[in-house]
């Protein structure tokens, strides 16, 4: 029952001070340049852009852009097109194809 002697506002508000600390402390805001997906290689595109980032780099902003299937970017910025990105990729790597889960 601690968490509750605390009220709710006041943990959110020591929450945010402490990622703060920590991005100031690291110097990492967003990644310099956005991961670029294309649809139909989804998976494949995200190991090879993401597996070999330093750890800190894992503390940075996401920015992703999707390439269409004539290999023009897709219109389309922030948080949305990255949480598209994260639903799709967690769907595409737990599928039978992989066969990793």
């Amino acid at each position: 029952h601690v968490p509750f002697v605390v009220p709710f506002e006041h943990r959110v508000l020591i929450f945010r001070n402490y990622i703060n600390r920590d991005a100031d402390r690291s110097g990492i805001d967003f990644w310099s340049e956005p991961i670029r997906i294309r649809r139909n290689m989804m998976f494949e595109d995200a190991y090879a852009d993401m597996a070999l980032l330093p750890a800190a780099t894992w503390k940075g902003r996401l920015r992703v852009e999707f390439i269409s299937s004539q290999g023009t970017p897709e219109a389309g910025f922030g948080d949305g097109v990255t949480k598209e990105f994260l639903t799709s990729l967690c769907k595409t790597s737990f599928s039978e194809v992989y066969g990793m889960f």
